[in-house]
């Protein structure tokens, strides 16, 4: 008489056999196992929910489009049946079980657990502040009112961040984390928003006027991007905290790559030294029939110019050795070539020209 392991039972109990006077051979047993399912639905107001986890031991399924589910392949013994989905509260909680035979009807009722809110207000330190944006963790976004207040409804358990931003304003605190339960109201959710006082600015020496230079602006709060063609660069309303300010141009080499500045106050010495740039262009014009065709968009690396009334263009401030594909496109007109291939190496590059035909 074998024991049969965990899950599994023998197709007969047991076998006789006689030993003597030699030794009894061929004794075989089958091991079948037991396995048995689980079977249920989950509905919500009489309706199906698909793709929640029900889960029994280590074994997990998801419903399918009508809410149901089989949880198959269990060994017989007891088990808690337990669903789950994110935002939802199921009724019961779990249904036990014992297996052996198969179980069905285990069904269970959902209902949407979208039901807490946060609400604040945002003021000046006296008044509330119409028109400012807040957003919480998911995307969601709200704009407070003539009061300052704002809310967010619908929202399920969790841990959510509330950010506000208002253009030319600090807020403090900056953001807060509100951790909500089932049917929860976290109510002043507060902030207060002050006027940015600060500035950052410098110049870029040795930068000849005309190309572009970006500048970008990392803070705290954000990045912001400003761009110059003087040599010079500023910009205002920063709230209190650490910056890294970067230029770039591709045609030109910028020393130090960045800085780092603190502000509160203004720091108005933030200079970068500028070598190399060799800065060309590419020119040419755009016809139809033999005569020069106005209002034509040409466009290369990012830089667009409109052609004058006799069809001619110039796209200033390009860097040597790159190949530059330029085109050309207008309302109702095809243009020969579709894309001009250009490479700038040691001067200005004209003649890139155009022929337009009618496409209507």
């Amino acid at each position: 008489t074998p024991t049969a392991p965990s899950c599994y039972h023998f197709n007969v109990t047991n076998r006789s056999v006689t030993l003597g006077p030699t030794n009894a051979s061929g004794i075989y047993f089958a091991a079948l196992q037991d396995a048995y399912n689980v079977s249920g639905s989950i509905t919500d107001g009489g309706v199906g929910v698909s793709n929640v986890i029900v889960q029994a031991g280590s074994h997990t399924t998801t419903t399918d489009s009508k809410g149901g589910y089989v949880l198959s392949g269990l060994c017989g013994g007891s088990y808690s049946v337990i669903p789950s989905q994110m935002c939802r509260i199921f009724n019961p909680a779990s249904i036990p079980v014992t297996l052996g035979p198969d179980t069905t009807g285990v069904n269970f009722l959902t209902f949407s657990n979208d039901l807490s809110r946060i609400r604040g207000q945002i003021t000046d330190g006296v008044n509330g502040l119409s028109n400012v944006l807040v957003t919480i963790t998911g995307g969601g976004t709200a704009i407070t009112d003539a009061n300052g207040n704002y809310s967010f409804s619908n929202l399920c358990p969790g841990t959510y961040e509330v950010s506000p931003s208002h253009s030319g304003f600090c807020l403090n605190p900056q953001s807060l984390m509100i951790t909500l339960g089932s049917a929860q109201t976290a109510n002043g959710v507060n902030f207060v928003a002050t006027p940015a006082p600060y500035r950052i600015s410098g110049t870029l020496a040795g930068m000849p006027p005309g190309p572009r230079v970006s500048v970008s602006i990392v803070g705290a709060t954000g990045t912001n991007f400003l761009t110059t063609s003087t040599g010079a660069y500023s910009i205002s309303n920063l709230c209190p905290g650490t910056y890294v300010v970067t230029p770039s141009n591709a045609c030109f080499q910028f020393y130090p790559q960045s800085w780092t500045t603190t502000v509160g106050p203004s720091d108005d010495s933030l200079d970068f030294a500028v070598s190399g740039g060799s800065a060309f262009s590419i020119a040419g014009q755009v016809t139809y029939n033999g005569f020069g065709l106005s209002n034509v968009t040409v466009t290369a690396a990012g830089q667009t110019n409109v052609t004058d009334v006799n069809g001619n263009y110039t796209l200033p401030y390009l860097c040597a050795g790159l190949l530059y594909p330029v085109t050309a496109s207008a309302p109702n007109y095809l243009f020969n070539p579709a894309t001009n291939y250009v490479t700038l190496s040691t001067g200005d590059s004209n003649g890139v020209n155009f022929a337009a035909s009618s496409s209507v």
